[in-house]
């Protein structure tokens, strides 16, 4: 080979190698996060996770004897969907890890469920919604990042008092970015034999 042909095959490896990079970090020109993202405001009719059952979350609870069961399938269901380990679920519901473990325990079905309990898990679940499907599971994780400004705002959002349903919808763009970062960053890091 002679010289200026191993030039020109440097040349294109380099430029394959560079292109390869910035297509991890840029992408190819379109987005997989959602640039708008258009919600049902009026009464926010659509739930990220849905159960087979009938059962009206957004009824007075007064009476809920008999759909304990319900709530734990649901509770479980996000917890699981959104990738989150019992101390962060239960950090957001503002409960104990042992209510938790009992709520999720589907042997035994709870007989009474406190509607502030149920109010809450009604609300994360239609504030999480608008969350791309591919990256529901590495929610929680991202939460977990400390130099990430959007996702200590989402995870201050999620631990306040009042989880307020249009505070976090507010900030999905954000989320679904910030889903799209890491996994574009855990990508190259098993790429490059980081990980």
């Amino acid at each position: 080979m002679n010289t200026e042909n191993s030039h020109l095959l440097a040349r294109s490896t380099t430029l394959s190698i560079g292109l390869l990079i910035s297509t991890i970090f840029l992408g190819t020109g379109s987005s997989s996060a959602p640039v708008n993202i258009k919600h049902d405001r009026s009464g926010y009719s659509h739930a990220a996770i849905t159960t087979n059952n009938n059962w009206d979350f957004d009824n007075d609870y007064k009476d809920n004897v008999g759909k304990g069961l319900d709530f734990q399938e649901l509770s479980l269901d996000v917890m699981n969907t959104y990738g989150f380990s019992v101390k962060q679920y239960s950090e957001i519901m503002q409960v104990t890890r042992a209510t938790v473990y009992k709520w999720h325990d589907l042997s035994a079905p709870l007989k009474k469920i406190q509607s502030k309990n149920i109010d809450r898990l009604n609300r994360l679940n239609k504030a999480l919604f608008g969350i791309n499907e591919k990256r529901k599971n590495q929610f929680a994780v991202w939460l977990r990042n400390p130099l990430d400004e959007d996702a200590v705002l989402v995870n201050a959002l999620l631990m306040n008092s009042n989880l307020n349903i249009d505070s976090i919808m507010g900030v999905t763009k954000s989320i679904n970015i910030g889903l799209y970062a890491s996994e574009s960053s855990n990508e190259l890091d098993e790429l490059l034999g980081l990980s």
